[in-house]
């Protein structure tokens, strides 16, 4: 049987599986009862840092034992990494197949969703939308990730205007290194006004 769990924004990603993950393990019944009469103290929150942290280590049936100390059960591991798109965008390309088998952290989720960002500012989509979805099984510690990227239109670089320089405008587009009607390259952007700065 497959846990869902709902989109998230990739800035709050971290910590959302955080707390989704906390949500469906579930902290021990004591613990819920005191949080319930507003009775948390700071061994209670240590508790809970200690449980947020081993699950965004990878540690996803983590749990609070009765002594008080923590059974971290076993590490998940990534499985699947999907991208969705709409038809003809090159997903493969991304190159997300490397990460299956990585723990499944909130770090190695991250670093999917930063990857995938950069890909996307270096090939023409500034404006892609990024959604995260995942899928957990009970049976096995696997963890498959779902993007959907919502890529937009495609930007390509359509010259500039230089203000306030003796350099001729022409001289200007030579040094930036980048051609009219290229695709858009944060990338290349930078190093084209690095080299003009």
């Amino acid at each position: 049987m497959a846990r869902r769990f709902a989109s998230f924004l990739p800035s709050l990603l971290a910590c959302a599986l955080q707390i989704a993950w906390a949500a469906q393990v579930g902290a021990d019944s004591s613990h819920s009862k005191m949080e319930a009469a507003g009775k948390v103290d700071s061994d209670s929150a240590a508790s809970i840092s200690a449980l947020t942290g081993a699950m965004a280590e990878g540690y996803l049936r983590v749990r609070l034992m009765e002594t008080g100390g923590l059974d971290r059960g076993p590490m998940y591991k990534l499985g699947r990494v999907i991208v969705l798109a709409q038809p003809g965008f090159p997903a493969d390309a991304i190159g997300l197949a490397v990460h299956s088998g990585e723990p499944a952290s909130a770090r190695n989720v991250q670093a999917i969703v930063d990857q995938t960002k950069a890909w996307l500012l270096n090939h023409g989509f500034p404006f892609a939308r990024i959604s995260v979805d995942f899928a957990a099984t009970e049976n096995e510690t696997r963890v498959d990730m779902v993007l959907s990227i919502e890529p937009g239109d495609g930007y390509k670089y359509g010259g500039f205007k230089a203000t306030g320089s003796r350099m001729l405008p022409e001289v200007l587009e030579k040094l930036s290194l980048l051609q009219y009607g290229e695709t858009y390259s944060v990338t290349r952007v930078r190093a084209s006004l690095d080299k003009l700065g």
